[in-house]
């Protein structure tokens, strides 16, 4: 999987989360503040996206993530591949 797709899968999973119908989200918005994600907000997306690409991250790792892409970069680091390179 590369970078856009990841982009658009987390863009995807927090819009549903955060009930943003309508609203585009960036990768420089930040989870908390820009997309107002409570806590259990930040860790249903934590759940979803362990799901969907069946990883199992440290949670001290998960606690640095602030926007959305750095959630793209948190879940390339543990994907297989390509996942941060741009399509040709």
């Amino acid at each position: 999987m590369q970078r856009p797709e990841l982009i658009l899968s987390v863009s995807q999973a927090v819009t549903e989360i955060a009930n943003l119908n309508g609203r585009e989200v960036k990768e420089s918005d930040r989870l908390r503040e820009d997309l107002g994600l409570d806590s259990l907000q930040s860790m249903e997306l934590l759940s979803r996206l362990s799901e969907d690409f069946d990883i199992d991250p440290d949670m001290d790792d998960v606690m640095g993530v602030e926007t959305i892409g750095g959630v793209v970069d948190f879940l390339a680091g543990y994907l297989p591949g390509d996942a941060m390179r741009e399509p040709a």
